[in-house]
């Protein structure tokens, strides 16, 4: 497999680790839905990065061109719509994740932080759209035979 699909296997992954956490029956409280919120920001940051720096290799960066851009979602979304990924309300998730992906507040969060609440339901819809817009140019579920979005 190619880069471009490790990129986006891993990318699904990580959004659909986040979906089973927000399905869960386990977070039945609002202490454990608590508990779960920087998980979850941080599957959705890097769900973000990896589905970018995924379109960017099959739109020829190489990958140390790609890995340079660290964990910088602004500027791989910027250069992700410049090659032509366009998704309906990714410009809001993008903002809404950017900055605290970036300086890591959803693995070492400090006494100050404010982390944003996303609303799931919506979330995922532009993951799934993204998720499919990234499958149709990398040709990842084509490889066994499937629809993107599959």
């Amino acid at each position: 497999m190619t880069e471009a699909v490790n990129r986006y296997h891993t990318a699904k992954g990580y959004f659909q680790s986040c979906i089973m956490i927000e399905r869960s029956p386990e977070r039945n409280t609002e202490a454990r839905r608590t508990l779960t919120i920087l998980s979850m920001m941080m599957l959705t940051g890097f769900s973000l990065e990896l589905y970018f720096k995924a379109w960017l290799l099959t739109k020829g960066k190489t990958s140390q061109q790609v890995r340079s851009y660290n964990h910088r979602l602004y500027n791989l979304y910027r250069d992700c719509k410049a090659t032509g990924l366009v998704v309906g309300q990714l410009d809001h998730l993008v903002d809404t994740v950017a900055v605290q992906h970036q300086d890591f507040t959803y693995r070492y969060i400090g006494a100050d932080a404010k982390i944003p609440l996303l609303n799931w339901n919506t979330t995922f819809q532009i993951l799934d759209t993204l998720d499919t817009r990234v499958d149709e140019a990398v040709g990842a579920s084509a490889l066994y035979g499937l629809q993107p979005g599959h």
